[in-house]
């Protein structure tokens, strides 16, 4: 009976010691992997955000350049190529864009030395007259037809004449009237403020006597 009752309570023994070394174990072993696997999850997502918010501000930075420093052309027609190889720019032009007619560009050239103007309309030449006009000074406006463009706004005719000018509002109708140096380049809005009329002319020389 003893011997049975030793062998008994050694059993009981030894099963409680391997018991209660099977839960240390686990104990010690669960923590760490689970510290471990959210480390390695959570740090590449905090570095993609940052990633992607850096590139995306970039990229509107640039777009915002682009639009404020390029402006538009108008393309030029056979027709004006062949005038500007025989007689280079006009000395003076208006530009009247026909918002009754699908924004039709129609444009005067005026020549000086060949006391002509010539008359296109959608870049197609239509007409010419005799202009006689007095001797016409030099000026610093090296403006272009072509750099004047339909729905051009005040701030890129400003931008592109290299000044401010002054303003004249027409009470009646409200539409907007500037005027750069001395009349020199004179350029009306509509009530969107949008470019539909542009004058370019220069001094005479006036001659006493």
């Amino acid at each position: 009976m003893r011997n049975n009752k030793t062998y008994i309570m050694l059993v009981i023994l030894t099963a409680i010691f391997l018991f209660t070394i099977a839960a240390t174990c686990n104990q010690c072993g669960t923590p760490v992997e689970l510290t471990v696997g959210t480390e390695k999850v959570e740090e590449p997502e905090k570095d993609d955000s940052k990633e992607i918010t850096v590139e995306t501000t970039t990229v509107s930075e640039e777009e915002e350049d682009e639009q404020i420093t390029e402006l538009p052309k108008e393309i030029l027609t056979d027709d004006q190529l062949l005038l500007l190889s025989m007689f280079g720019y006009p000395d003076e032009y208006v530009i009247i864009f026909d918002e009754g007619n699908n924004n039709t560009r129609i444009e005067v050239w005026i020549f000086e030395a060949m006391q002509s103007s010539f008359l296109f309309e959608a870049g197609k030449y239509t007409s010419s007259e005799m202009v006689i006009t007095p001797e016409l000074l030099p000026d610093s406006y090296n403006i272009r037809p072509e750099e004047f463009v339909y729905s051009m706004t005040p701030y890129e005719v400003g931008y592109l004449i290299g000044e401010e000018g002054y303003q004249i509002t027409e009470t009646n109708t409200g539409l907007k009237t500037i005027v750069y140096g001395e009349g020199n380049i004179v350029c009306t809005y509509n009530t969107g403020d949008l470019l539909v009329y542009v004058s370019r002319s220069k001094e005479v020389e006036i001659v006493e006597g």
